[in-house]
């Protein structure tokens, strides 16, 4: 049985109140688009972004100009300027010594610049994802509990950790696989054109072809995992239910009942992952295949280049370093193409909840002040989903200060009602008004931080924060003394229960 009660009213508390909303991006022209959408957020900080864009265009700069060194420093060694032989017999290498410093000053300084470029990346970051996971749980809190029955706690897990993780992946290889590969992509064609316009000419057409059939292949991966990201929703809520129905499981004998259930779970969700897999192995591939060509194309014109006169040895050595390079590159855009698919197909079931019409908002009314009575006008409340009303046509009317008891079989709507009373949920006909005499409100015209401090829900099962007894009690008020929370136990006479606990107020609960 749940109870609901109306006390007088107190002014409602601020810390009742959810945190200040979270400015993200509308879905707008983004709707089809929710990775791009999840990216969008980076412009909560504008100057960390473009500074960590600038960092990786220079890094792949300085990339491209270490090639252009290597090659130089290659052309000095062949024509003998590098090391030369004095009039005494002795050595002088100080041009090989200094290419060689150059160079290695060049890639100290790349390293530098990575370093920096990833830890701040990597803060921006995180930084994202606590926007999303906070955006996350304050959505959840603020749907009415018709969309909780409808989806159930294992798909919210599943939103908030698996699908967060798929974004946290995608995010880590956003900078270094996305943006710093795509400025290395960049920097090897305009290289490989700078050597020869036909040296550069085939490998572009070949990484061009490949970034097309990467495109058209995350397309069929998404939908994969979307498949995976149901089974997975299906694991976590079986698993939810067997941990919080554990004492049902085990009063009624159904143990093996309940590991068979999880375990056909357990092997949908494998045969879905396998699936994906599968695909990824085989079609990914091919796209690296593709571009590995362009090294033969290289190594073969490059040669022919060579014989005619048409290209030094020097620069065609740092061409086979660029190419071979870009090969590796887009090996590593093969790989992530499957991280951001799977990520885009997790964005979107984030971006799904966090764009679900919160059909509970407050009105601009203050609670009424004084005594209030309670009426409810033709109240029809219908389960999620449809079917059966729970209640249907109900009216009644509970005077100021009076006592009323509801009692009736399971399934009756006892606890509907009471939920309708602190507005959980509302009625999907009628109406219920707080007041006296000639002054009603509607609840739907009422603050909610002050109709839930006004109206007071005791459940049929109590539930317990993870933390000590007073931190439980001071949920409602969190500046209340320990000397008030006694108090407060007093008045429902559960004084004797805390002089019966191990470290009493600081006795630890959930």
């Amino acid at each position: 049985m749940t109870a609901a009660c109306l006390p007088a009213p107190a002014p409602a508390l601020e810390s009742s109140a959810l945190p200040a909303g979270i400015d993200l991006p509308a879905a707008g022209a983004w709707r089809h688009w929710p990775l791009v959408r999840c990216l969008a957020l980076y412009r909560a900080s504008p100057w960390r972004f473009a500074l960590t864009l600038a960092l990786y265009a220079a890094i792949s700069a300085a990339l491209a100009w270490q090639q252009v060194w290597i090659g130089q420093a290659i052309e000095d060694v062949k024509d003998g300027w590098a090391v030369q032989l004095r009039g005494d017999g002795s050595v002088d290498a100080g041009v090989a010594v200094a290419w060689l410093v150059a160079i290695a000053a060049v890639a100290v300084g790349r390293a530098g610049l990575q370093y920096a470029a990833t830890v701040i990346g990597l803060v921006i970051q995180q930084r994202l994802l606590s926007t999303l996971r906070e955006a996350i749980l304050q959505k959840v809190q603020r749907l009415s509990l018709s969309y909780h029955v409808l989806h159930g706690a294992g798909e919210m897990i599943s939103r908030t950790t698996r699908d967060a993780d798929k974004l946290r992946d995608a995010l880590t290889s956003f900078w270094r696989q996305g943006v710093d590969s795509v400025f290395v992509v960049l920097a090897a064609m305009g290289f490989l054109f700078w050597v020869d316009p036909v040296l550069g000419a085939v490998p572009t057409v070949l990484t061009v072809g490949a970034v097309v059939l990467l495109v058209r292949q995350a397309d069929r991966l998404v939908v994969l995992d979307r498949e995976v990201g149901a089974a997975y929703d299906g694991v976590n809520q079986t698993l939810a239910e067997g941990v919080h129905g554990v004492r049902v499981i085990q009063a009624f004998g159904l143990q093996h009942e309940q590991v068979q259930r999880f375990d056909a779970r357990v092997r949908s969700f494998v045969r879905a992952t396998e699936v994906a897999l599968a695909y990824a192995a085989w079609r990914i591939p091919l796209p690296q295949m593709l571009v590995g060509f362009g090294q033969v194309w290289v190594l073969g014109w490059g040669l022919h280049a060579v014989s005619v006169g048409r290209l030094e040895v020097g620069p065609l050595v740092s061409a086979l370093l660029m190419v071979n390079l870009l090969v590796l590159r887009m090996e590593g855009m093969g790989r992530v193409v499957k991280t951001y698919a799977d990520a885009r197909s997790s964005a979107a079931r984030i971006w799904e909840l966090l764009d679900e019409p919160e059909a509970l908002r407050g009105g601009p009314q203050p609670w009424p002040a004084g005594p209030v009575g309670l009426r409810v006008a033709a109240v029809t409340v219908r389960p999620p989903g449809g079917g059966r009303p729970v209640l249907e046509d109900l009216s009644f009317e509970v005077g100021a200060g009076r006592m009323v008891a509801l009692v009736g079989a399971t399934g009756s709507g006892n606890s509907t009602l009471t939920a309708l009373l602190s507005r959980l949920v509302d009625p999907d006909a009628g109406r219920l008004l707080v007041g006296r005499g000639t002054a009603w409100t509607d609840l739907r015209d009422l603050q909610l931080a002050a109709l839930r401090q006004a109206v007071q829900v005791v459940p049929q099962e109590p539930f317990l924060f993870t933390g000590t007894l007073a931190e439980n009690l001071r949920m409602g008020r969190p500046e209340a003394t320990d000397a008030e929370l006694r108090d407060a136990l007093a008045q429902v006479e559960a004084d004797e229960l805390l002089q019966q606990l191990p470290g009493g107020l600081q006795a630890r609960l959930g």
